[in-house]
């Protein structure tokens, strides 16, 4: 393995005093938060986004001229099978940066807490659990950790887009809100193929993987994808937007596809006025 993601990424006391320091802050957050009123962070949320869609962008265009060269050189195993140390194709700094940036993206959740948000499980989960994921998977060069990268850049690349065009208060139509989702789902679907094409094709050598990684990433997959189908229908259907209207009146909280929407907003203050 590369020396530099052997150093960086030997420890699991890494990963696991980050995600301690996410869950106190949620708790702590919250908590702190009960009893005062709402910041208003619409411009830092605006620079933080940019922040992340412009490094996902960047991401997702070398990681996808790398995924083409691999199906190149093997086809789909060649690139299903490469994992986190790419060093012979990009520098292992790019595999660095993606995985420490997830530990950066628990900043999504302070937006949510200090703005009063209704935070969902699903949210919190989904950054805890994908940031322990990359960690297992890039520490020891398990197969997917290539094609996961790019895949996962690309998707954000859309959402953290999305994020900044709603922050910098441009009106977008709802059905981008709910491309996001369907966008998301659609990467758990491809996800959970991935995954066991590695269980049913993996090996100690052109194909690593473990029985722990492949239970890891089925639960994950899964998991994820019952929880953003569930949170598309409960959202997006009939009964589940009078739903939240609902609770928009009753408290302010509201949820779109990009987790910290402001949509209803100004609405919701024009009425209280």
């Amino acid at each position: 393995m590369n020396a530099i993601l052997k150093q960086y990424t030997d420890c699991w006391c890494i990963p696991a005093i980050m995600g301690i320091l996410y869950v106190m802050l949620i708790y702590k957050g919250q908590q702190f938060m009960k009893n005062r009123q709402s910041y208003d962070l619409r411009k830092p949320m605006l620079y933080w986004s940019i922040m992340l869609a412009s490094f996902s962008i960047v991401g997702t265009a070398r990681l996808l001229m790398l995924v083409i060269r691999l199906y190149g050189e093997g086809g789909v195993n060649k690139v299903i099978c490469t994992g986190g140390d790419m060093e012979t194709h990009i520098h292992p700094l790019w595999t660095l940066a993606f995985l420490y940036s997830k530990f950066l993206e628990y900043g999504d959740t302070v937006f949510i807490i200090f703005r009063k948000k209704k935070l969902l499980f699903l949210h919190w989960y989904h950054h805890l659990t994908v940031a322990m994921f990359c960690w297992l998977s890039v520490k020891n060069d398990y197969a997917g950790s290539c094609v996961f990268m790019a895949l996962n850049s690309a998707v954000h690349a859309a959402m953290y887009t999305y994020y900044s065009l709603k922050a910098a208060e441009y009106k977008l139509p709802r059905f981008l809100s709910k491309s996001v989702t369907i966008f998301q789902i659609v990467q758990m679907v491809i996800g959970c193929g991935f995954i066991s094409y590695i269980i049913m094709n993996g090996n100690d050598n052109t194909c690593r993987t473990s029985k722990f990684h492949g239970f890891f990433g089925v639960a994950m997959y899964v998991s994820y994808f019952i929880l953003f189908a569930n949170f598309f229908h409960s959202t997006y259907n009939t009964k589940g937007i009078k739903k939240q209207t609902s609770t928009i009146e009753e408290n302010g909280a509201y949820v779109t596809a990009a987790m910290y929407d402001d949509q209803s907003d100004k609405s919701i203050r024009r009425r209280r006025n």
